[in-house]
């Protein structure tokens, strides 16, 4: 996928038909397509990650850059706020607390 991310999409996705919670794959999407700066369909999939794993701070951490570079910095920052005040001891906080400083 790292390489050829274009020849994994069709793999990505029928592994997705098949087991539609797979958090794993969800999150490979997400970073193919933020990479690829198709920064809607990346939200639309860290949001299939909330909505099987809505505890899950590398999702929300991810939905604040997502929208940090769709230019919405205060949603942004409110989503990393809320992660920071929601797992104060996650390793992803201290990615967080950086990435306020910097918008």
């Amino acid at each position: 996928a790292a390489h050829r991310q274009e020849e994994a999409l069709p793999y990505y996705e029928k592994i997705l038909e098949m087991d539609p919670k797979r958090i794993d794959v969800l999150f490979d999407l997400a970073m193919i397509n933020y990479n690829r700066q198709k920064f809607d369909k990346a939200e639309d999939y860290t949001q299939r990650i909330l909505k099987n794993d809505k505890n899950n701070p590398q999702a929300l951490y991810n939905l604040g850059a997502i929208a940090a570079s769709k230019g919405e910095k205060e949603r942004a920052r409110e989503i990393w706020n809320k992660l920071i005040s929601g797992y104060p001891n996650d390793e992803v906080t201290q990615l967080a607390r950086s990435s306020l400083e910097k918008l």
